[in-house]
């Protein structure tokens, strides 16, 4: 199984779509293919992230895996946002275990051997700025800026009118000062 190793030396990244991996097992047939990467994942080389998308087993592994990176490769294009990216940056307490991101495609769910993830479905319009490409050692993936990530919060959690519990605490406070200072 040197293969996988040398597969993931040469394309530089722990994490791989089916097509760089096919094309290095040259001219085999598909059913040869698909046993070599069953075999792989049954001896732990290969972990099937989904259909399509495998990440080096740990013992090929170059380090830890970054969950924002699989992101990216799961849904494209997609950044991460939302309470992923706000816990990233540091501006939300709670601990976040399932990654977050948007993409303009149908958003889903999606859990793996490696976490679970959700995609939720946002509009070219607002899809087209504020986030950028980020380097963490071996690893890249896109995240959204502080201030997009808490304007992707708005839209998707204000606008769509889920409106948190501290939120709604504010407004009624807010309601019912405003009803004091009136009567």
């Amino acid at each position: 199984m040197d293969i996988i190793k040398g597969i993931f030396n040469k394309f530089e990244t722990d994490i791989l779509p089916l097509g760089p991996i096919n094309s290095e097992l040259g001219d085999k047939s598909d059913d040869a293919k698909k046993s070599f990467k069953k075999r792989a994942c049954q001896k732990g080389d290969l972990i099937r992230v989904r259909k399509g998308l495998y990440l080096a087993g740990e013992d090929k592994r170059k380090g830890h895996y970054n969950s924002f990176s699989i992101a990216n490769y799961i849904a494209e294009p997609s950044y991460v946002s939302l309470e992923s990216a706000l816990s990233f940056y540091g501006l939300i307490p709670e601990a976040v275990y399932t990654t977050t991101s948007v993409t303009t495609k149908v958003g889903f769910e999606a859990k793996t051997p490696v976490g679970q993830y959700s995609f939720s479905y946002l509009k070219i319009d607002y899809f087209r700025f504020g986030f950028y490409q980020v380097k963490d050692g071996e690893h890249k993936f896109l995240i959204a800026t502080p201030l997009k990530a808490l304007m992707d919060n708005y839209i998707f959690n204000i606008l769509n009118q889920k409106i948190s519990t501290v939120l709604f605490n504010i407004f009624v406070s807010f309601t019912d000062y405003y009803i004091c200072v009136i009567s």
